[in-house]
């Protein structure tokens, strides 16, 4: 039951529904304490660290983060490690703590790539490039978005409908950053990458059969409504 309830988080999470997304995996978080299960606690506090920094409430992002890395590190649960490192310097750059989220996503990096999860590895990457953007360094952010795209190019349909994001918490931020790192280096591929988002994005909520559900994905997530806005902008 605590395992079900947090996986109904996370798709309400994905979906922009951050009331019900908070519902169950406040449930969720009862029920995996209640049995000791600190793997699930460990995860679903990850997960209330990513909706907390949806929410822009990056404060409390930091906090269940580094819960969550304190027990993954603590049950050698490496995934998970991963996963908070790379919230904790999503909730540090929010925060202009920009020397610290580095840190935080260097280590999610390299936990990803000993683990062999090159598609996770991207999110960490992405911070990465965030972080170098923010510092006006547009040189290194062009540098990890080179990366991100190498490893985009490097798959095909067929591996999945995240085209090499597949895992990924949040995969249009990824070609979000990618497309704004390029526009700031007046690279002519941003205007592409922005435009294969926007498909992809698209053709998600196509997916969405109820139209309010559709209409938060489009919405709600801050992603998904900057590349609206973007591409809108761009027309």
């Amino acid at each position: 039951e605590g395992i079900a309830l947090g996986s109904l988080g996370l798709v309400y999470l994905r979906l922009g529904d951050y009331a019900g997304a908070r519902g169950y995996y406040g449930h969720s978080l009862r029920i995996l304490r209640e049995i000791g299960d600190r793997q699930g606690e460990g995860l679903v506090l990850a997960h209330l660290g990513l909706l907390s920094h949806q929410l822009n409430d990056d404060e409390a992002a930091q906090e269940y983060s580094q819960q969550a890395l304190l027990i993954a590190q603590d049950l050698g649960d490496r995934h998970t490690q991963g996963y908070a490192l790379t919230l904790l310097g999503h909730a540090l750059t929010s925060l202009d703590h920009l020397e610290e989220a580095a840190v935080a996503y260097r280590q999610a990096l390299a936990l990803r790539r000993e683990l062999g999860q090159p598609n996770l590895a991207m999110e960490p990457l992405t911070g990465l490039a965030r972080v170098f953007l923010a510092q006006g360094n547009l040189a290194q952010a062009k540098a990890q978005v080179e990366e991100i795209l190498s490893h985009l190019e490097s798959q095909t349909p067929s591996a999945g409908p995240g085209h090499g994001l597949d895992g990924t918490a949040e995969p249009f931020q990824v070609r979000l950053t990618c497309y704004r790192v390029l526009r700031a280096n007046q690279d002519a591929r941003a205007q592409e990458v922005l435009t294969t988002a926007h498909t992809l994005l698209q053709e998600q909520a196509a997916k969405i059969g109820a139209e309010e559900l559709r209409r938060s994905f489009l919405e709600n997530v801050a992603a998904h409504r900057e590349i609206l806005s973007e591409w809108a902008n761009s027309e």
